[in-house]
């Protein structure tokens, strides 16, 4: 009899295979119910994780790097975007005034540009990023300048390769087989599988039969041959969003912004508020299907109505604070650029 040869398993299983102690952890911003499966399995222990992220943003992310489960993390940037709330997070300004955490800071581009050369298994990328920054500065001997070696006359930056021992990402659908279809994919995800040695864990909105997988391989992205295990976990981002451009029949659900709005609440209040809402959102439910009956089918059905809406061009009514506060921004930004002459903006 022919063995099985399905990747298939449930998120808490693949969580207590896959995770080891001291291990570098690559996890995509939309992975968030993996975090969250990751923090209760894993609660009170020891496990000297390196995390490799390119935004430390969004509920989970944060209280994972505060969750005493990372010594380290190596990412782009720490804040967060909301409606209610933009800017940086008590737990992650604790936790680098403390030294509790060690902090490696990149560009955006000059990380995923580490994972590239990672993928590749090439020892280092070459960039223009980065050259002159107090982000270079910071980073010591891990970024060099060196000449052309074809006489250019040229310099150019070279920055070591990232490779993960575990890359966790979250997708539209999957088959058995591992073989991945994202919706608008984000670089970070395909490349931080892809670099990973020890392949990818994928979290599945659905898991799909192989013959959908043969009639849509244009959308495949990642293919199952760096897959480890396959997930399948509905509202797996959530609170963040799902949508379905360039795969029609996928699940969409928009995102929870009274949620998130509750989070950055709780987590700029007393380190008490944010112990509850960890109590009651991460450590309360036994699993994800506990976590989505805490939310409520009513809930869930009204982000997936509102995804709906956004697919199909309607517009909602908007609160244009945020865009004036942009704007404001970036007059502030202009006015400095020409009283100190500069010649170059690193955003991310």
């Amino acid at each position: 009899m022919a063995q099985s040869t399905s990747k298939v398993m449930g998120l808490e299983e693949a969580v207590r295979r896959f995770i080891k102690p001291g291990m570098r952890l690559h996890m995509e911003t939309a992975a968030r119910a993996a975090y969250r499966a990751i923090m209760r399995e894993f609660r009170g222990q020891k496990l000297d994780l390196t995390l490799l992220m390119c935004r430390i943003g969004g509920s989970h992310a944060f209280d994972f790097v505060s969750s005493g489960l990372v010594k380290k993390v190596v990412a782009g940037s720490y804040g967060l975007v909301s409606r209610s709330y933009t800017g940086p997070m008590p737990q992650i300004q604790r936790l680098y005034r403390s030294g509790t955490v060690e902090f490696e800071s990149w560009s955006l581009h000059s990380y995923i540009l580490r994972l590239m050369a990672g993928a590749l298994r090439q020892p280092f990328a070459l960039t223009h990023s980065l050259a002159g920054s107090d982000v270079a500065r910071d980073l010591g001997e891990k970024f060099k300048v060196i000449k052309d070696p074809f006489g250019s006359g040229q310099d150019v930056a070279v920055i070591p390769a990232l490779n993960p021992d575990l890359s966790i990402v979250h997708v539209a659908a999957a088959d058995e087989d591992g073989n991945a279809i994202m919706a608008m994919p984000m670089e970070e995800s395909l490349w931080g599988a892809k670099a990973s040695l020890g392949g990818a864990v994928v979290t599945a909105e659905r898991i799909v039969p192989r013959g959908y997988v043969q009639a849509n391989a244009h959308l495949v992205r990642l293919p199952g041959v760096f897959v480890q295990a396959v997930c399948e976990v509905p509202f797996g981002a959530h609170p963040g969003a799902m949508y379905n451009r360039g795969v029609p029949d996928a699940t969409a659900y928009a995102e929870d912004d009274d949620f998130i709005d509750g989070y950055a609440k709780a987590a700029r209040g007393e380190p008490q508020e944010i112990q509850r809402w960890l109590d009651t959102w991460v450590y309360g439910p036994r699993d994800h299907a506990a976590y989505l009956k805490l939310l409520g089918k009513e809930r869930l059905q009204r982000l997936q109505d509102a995804a709906q809406q956004v697919t199909e061009g309607a517009s909602a009514p908007r609160d244009a604070t945020q865009e004036l506060v942009m704007i404001a921004a970036m007059r502030k930004i202009v006015e400095r650029v020409q009283e100190k002459g500069y010649e170059v903006l690193l955003a991310g």
